[in-house]
């Protein structure tokens, strides 16, 4: 970590103006940035577990409001499509308001949202209540992101990257399950309550932990200024494809991932408790592989890592629903793609933080605003081709959607540095 957290903020406002200037006097000890890091990691837990908790549940709150699979699909969709647009304005409000207070808030909508899933009556209340989570989804993840790949440095910074894009993942490795648990005991309503109890603990931590610190600019956000923080990123060729990227091989992923656990209770007769799991491993192959990310991006470019990834992650996750392969291959298949989706995510990651020709918060809110855009796409996508051609259909979407994404990747390339 860059010692002292003035001396960080203040590098970076040089390098980059729209940064966050931390106001923390005292030099950071070895125990402040393990509590940062402890912050930075629960925070994405408990909010990307608030976006996809619903998944599992699907055919049973489906039974319970009087409503359709695919109708509760869209709730997660439109959820995902809000954030879209609030993740756009997100990296804005952190410049000016900071990163700890806009942690906060994404953690409150956690709570608002949690509370409100579980006491949610009807299926527009659900809906409600996942609009509220959208707030959750367009500001924490990308904040993290950004703390973790310019507060710290050298090796420690891409560990940091990596820990955060793995506890991402930790949503689907414990809290699905978890949930899943809690369900099976009591009901899925017990399950979102506890998840809303989870994310007090958490912003009590955030608040507690993490260093206060003021904004660069004062000026008041209007659409000019919007528009005029995305202006060089929009003109950047490379910074468009690795968004482009992004977007294509994630689509692909959330568009079976929607879905799986209603295909594999509807199609291969597992149990809700059993078909969460598949939420388990996939979570679990995306944790390791931003964990191991590190290996292949000591011996091959960021790059080639990314067209690699966006090209074989999705088509391994369609495949397990493309074809009639046994149910214990369509967990494996979940499992190796998500691995692969996760070292793309950390190559991706270190990419935008790294040659982002605006600010980094910016750059990170507008790809954490792609990537919900994404999820909702997934959703959308999903819902069509499952009523056009069944599972298969969605499942063939997977490596067309990857394939799309490695072109893109390989596109991003920079003619200065090739």
């Amino acid at each position: 970590m860059r010692g002292h957290p003035a001396e960080v903020s203040l590098t970076q406002s040089e390098a980059r103006p729209t940064a966050a200037v931390l106001t923390v006097a005292a030099a950071a000890t070895g125990a402040r940035e393990g509590h940062i890091l402890a912050a930075i990691l629960c925070a994405p837990l408990v909010s990307f577990l608030n976006a996809i908790g619903l998944v599992p549940f699907l055919s049973v709150v489906a039974d319970e409001l009087g409503t359709s699979v695919a109708a509760l699909g869209q709730v997660t969709a439109l959820s995902m499509a809000l954030a879209t647009g609030l993740g756009l304005v997100a990296g804005q409000f952190a410049d000016r308001y900071g990163y700890r207070r806009m942690l906060l808030v994404g953690l409150g909508t956690v709570i608002l949202s949690a509370f409100a899933s579980a006491f949610a009556l009807s299926f527009v209340a659900l809906l409600i209540a996942g609009l509220i989570g959208a707030v959750s989804r367009a500001v924490v993840a990308p904040i993290s992101l950004t703390i973790a790949g310019t507060w710290f440095d050298g090796t420690e910074r891409q560990r940091a990257m990596g820990l955060v894009s793995a506890a991402i993942a930790g949503a689907a490795v414990v809290g699905v399950p978890l949930m899943a648990s809690i369900a099976a005991l009591w009901s899925w309503r017990f399950a979102f309550a506890a998840l809303g109890v989870a994310a007090a603990v958490v912003i009590v931590l955030t608040r507690h932990t993490l260093p206060e610190n003021r904004p660069v600019t004062t000026s008041s956000l209007g659409i000019r200024q919007i528009l005029g923080a995305y202006r060089p990123l929009l003109r950047d060729r490379p910074t468009t494809s690795i968004l482009g990227s992004n977007l294509f091989r994630s689509t692909g992923s959330w568009t079976v991932g929607t879905y799986i656990a209603t295909f594999l209770v509807l199609d291969r007769n597992l149990s809700v408790q059993q078909a969460s799991l598949a939420f388990a491993v996939a979570g679990l192959g995306l944790f390791l592989g931003s964990l191991s990310a590190g290996v292949p991006l000591r011996l091959i470019a960021p790059r080639s890592v990314l067209v690699g990834c966006s090209a074989i992650g999705a088509s391994l996750v369609g495949i397990s629903m493309a074809l009639p392969v046994p149910t214990l291959w369509v967990f494996g298949l979940v499992f190796a793609g998500l691995f692969v989706n996760g070292v793309g995510n950390v190559a991706a990651n270190l990419l935008l933080i790294d040659e982002t020709p605006a600010g980094a918060a910016t750059t990170m809110s507008l790809n954490g605003a792609v990537l919900s855009f994404s999820s909702a796409m997934g959703g959308v996508v999903g819902g069509l081709l499952l009523a056009v051609g069944g599972y298969t259909a969605i499942g063939w979407s997977g490596p067309l959607l990857g394939l799309v994404g490695a072109l893109l990747a390989w596109n991003s390339r920079r003619s200065a540095l090739t």
